[in-house]
């Protein structure tokens, strides 16, 4: 009897009881799920930081794009398609758009050289879209071609002015920037990231 009490005490000793592997697994099925729920934390923060980084790319682009076309803005009116007289530099605040005749537009011929052309931002309400296009001064006539989407999730457009009499000023309405003018700013709302605004000076 003595040595049945030694066996069993001794086989106690080295082995597991099933309530001690029961508290084991659950304890490697706890750390596990915490694991996975990091990792799917840790890829959910860098799809949202390459979205941000997207977005970032594309505003940065959009708003060089309109500060470049604005610094080589001309003061040259020229003749629209229904032949019309357009002011060098146009806001029309109804339809969302600035149109302006810019320097520097790459001419087609051979060899290829700088000239005028007309540059077209049109602001979609219905799409949130920033577009641009952009035609040579020699083909101002009614372009095919629709505009190219530049910025999304765009909500609002908003152009003001710098007058040395006025001041400041919002454009409320269809306006050609007079030679007087010596600054504009375009203010874009972006839907997540705020207002972004443009501004150069003549």
């Amino acid at each position: 009897m003595g040595k049945m009490n030694r066996r069993r005490a001794a086989g106690t000793a080295t082995g597991f009881s099933l309530l001690e592997l029961v508290a084991v697994l659950a304890i490697f099925s706890v750390v596990g799920l915490m694991g996975v729920q990091a990792l799917n934390a840790v890829l959910g923060a860098e799809h949202r930081l390459r979205s941000v980084e997207q977005d970032v790319g594309r505003l940065s682009l959009a708003l060089r794009l309109l500060r470049r076309d604005l610094r080589h803005a001309v003061d040259l009116p020229v003749e629209g398609g229904d032949g019309t007289p357009r002011a060098g530099l146009l806001v029309r605040v109804g339809d969302g758009a600035l149109e302006l005749t810019v320097s520097g537009v790459l001419q087609v011929g051979t060899p290829p050289v700088d000239g005028l052309g007309r540059v077209l931002w049109l602001f979609d309400a219905e799409t949130g879209a920033l577009a641009r296009r952009i035609d040579p001064l020699s083909d101002i006539g009614p372009s095919d071609t629709p505009p190219r989407p530049v910025l999304e999730d765009i909500t609002g457009i908003g152009f003001s002015l710098f007058d040395p009499v006025a001041g400041w000023r919002r454009i409320d309405g269809d306006l050609a920037v007079p030679a007087s003018a010596r600054a504009l700013a375009v203010e874009i709302e972006h839907r997540r990231h705020g207002t972004f605004r443009v501004m150069v000076t003549w």
